[in-house]
């Protein structure tokens, strides 16, 4: 029992935490009726594109998530954090 025990912590001490990056964005648009409120990115993209609105899109920070914070990172969005292949402790899944 107890080589049992001290190979899965050897195991678990030799895992990778993973690193993801969060980047924010802005997004200006400039319209002429008040109470804009798009349903998406893409109905704002189109109303600047090809609508009659006007904006920028700004790249306004950048942050390396590791591990735990990774973890945490993608609940605040909404996502699993197996889509990017860590666990729940932000430890990068084995591929096999």
């Amino acid at each position: 029992m107890t080589q049992i025990v001290t190979k899965l912590n050897k195991n678990k001490s030799t895992m990778k935490q993973k690193t993801i990056y969060k980047s924010t964005f802005m997004v200006t648009v400039l319209h002429e009726e008040p109470n804009y409120h798009p349903s998406s990115l893409k109905n704002i993209h189109y109303d600047i594109d090809e609508g009659d609105k006007v904006g920028q899109f700004v790249k306004v920070g950048e942050l390396a998530k590791v591990g735990g914070e990774a973890v945490d990172e993608c609940m605040d969005v909404g996502t699993d954090y197996e889509f990017f292949g860590m666990d729940g402790d932000g430890n990068e899944l084995d591929e096999d």
